[in-house]
């Protein structure tokens, strides 16, 4: 079972990026929900790939559609996004989620 920790709307403009990171304590679980993004792709995907590395060391590119969330183990899995190419900009909504019996910082 789990708990929400925080939420938050993150907007990205050409130039911006995610460092290759693991999630702080709060955010044992993120869903991270593609509100906009423009231009999208000849599929209508966003073409700025959400980075995870698996468990293996393999580097997992995750393309979404607006509207599709992703599901991940931040704390556990290093993810990051590369340079917002000119032109393009990216809204999403990251919901993050603790389990249950934690009871650390939940911001």
């Amino acid at each position: 079972r789990t708990k929400p920790s925080y939420s938050f709307v993150s907007v990205y403009l050409a130039g911006g990026d995610l460092f290759w990171h693991t999630d702080r304590p709060p955010c044992e679980y993120t869903i991270t929900l593609l509100l906009d993004y423009a231009p999208l792709d000849a599929e209508g995907r966003s073409p700025w790939a959400l980075k995870l590395t698996g468990r293996d060391g393999t580097i997992h590119s995750l393309h979404q559609g607006i509207g599709e969330a992703l599901i991940f183990k931040g704390r556990e899995l290093r993810h990051g996004r590369d340079t917002l190419p000119d032109g393009h900009r990216s809204t999403s909504l990251l919901f993050h989620f603790v389990d249950e019996d934690y009871d650390g910082v939940m911001e």
